[in-house]
């Protein structure tokens, strides 16, 4: 029972995670490609949903990254080696999703 929580809570992470990433990459590629120009209301835009994007990104990354802490010291706790190279891999991808708000601020693109 908790095996199957857990693994519908990652999905939901991975599939959440995905999404706003790829969004987020192939926004900031139209409007870098010049899709949007010309007008300061497609600027007004296009610095919103990169922000509403990048913020969700980072939001998601870092609960992404509480949740695997959690299972980290589960699987140690229990022994679990399976568990927690899960668990690791939840922290880099979490820790990758929630930085890509933080490179694409300094890079100015959100």
């Amino acid at each position: 029972m908790k095996n199957k929580f857990k693994e519908r809570i990652n999905k939901v992470f991975l599939t959440l995670g995905t999404a706003s990433a790829t969004t987020s990459i192939l926004v900031s590629e139209a409007f870098a490609a010049g899709a949007f120009q010309g007008a300061d209301l497609s600027k007004n835009m296009k610095s919103g949903a990169l922000r509403l994007i990048t913020g969700a990104a980072g939001i998601i990354g870092l609960i992404w990254v509480g949740f695997g802490i959690f299972n980290l010291i589960m699987a140690i706790r229990n022994e679990d080696a399976d568990g927690r190279n899960k668990a690791i891999l939840n922290l880099v991808a979490g820790g990758v999703l929630s930085g890509i708000s933080v490179v694409l601020g300094w890079f100015g693109i959100s």
